[in-house]
């Protein structure tokens, strides 16, 4: 696995392409198939992804929820196309895309890079307190504050605890850590 996970960035350029009404849409990366959904020309601007690590198709149901993004394709095992709504903004897109496929896989990594030692000491202790559950999180909010979760099984509450915590950390730039990203 690489040291440090990166992702390249192009805007798919539909005049490159040609339609098919059989097949559907013949793009450098192979056919993509065409339905009311996903008519790409009308309804989202699209973006090709190369990485240097794998993505997964857990990954890429998880990115479906973030804000803006309408579609997730793996194209390849280093390569995605993302389609973005037209009434989002693509950077905000792309910086969560970033933040959640190359920061929050490496729980001990993410702990090293916190600046504050007294925030980073509270992390540590937390995780060692929680992390003998089967499913736990830690949130560290961009003030410093510190939220945890942890539950034996995988309930409904534990899930919908944890969907509160990534959507704050969408929407906060937050830290959060997560026995999922073991």
């Amino acid at each position: 696995m690489p040291s440090h996970r990166l992702i390249e960035w192009d805007e798919f350029e539909f005049s490159d392409c040609v339609i098919d009404n059989v097949n559907g849409l013949h793009t450098p990366l192979g056919i993509l198939k065409l339905t009311e959904e996903n008519n790409p020309i009308s309804k989202y601007r699209i973006f090709i992804a190369r990485t240097n690590f794998t993505i997964t198709e857990k990954e890429a149901i998880l990115l479906n929820e973030i804000p803006g993004i309408e579609m997730v394709h793996i194209f390849s095992r280093y390569t995605f196309i993302v389609a973005i709504g037209n009434l989002f903004n693509w950077s905000d897109c792309k910086i969560q895309i970033e933040y959640f496929l190359c920061q929050t896989h490496i729980n001990d990594f993410q702990i090293q890079n916190i600046e504050n030692e007294s925030i980073k000491m509270q992390v540590i202790e937390t995780k060692h307190e929680i992390s003998k559950f089967n499913n736990w999180a830690i949130y560290i909010c961009p003030n410093g504050a510190i939220k945890h979760i942890e539950s034996e099984e995988s309930t409904s509450d534990y899930k919908s605890k944890l969907q509160t915590l990534k959507d704050a950390m969408i929407i906060s730039k937050g830290l959060l850590l997560s026995s999922e990203f073991q």
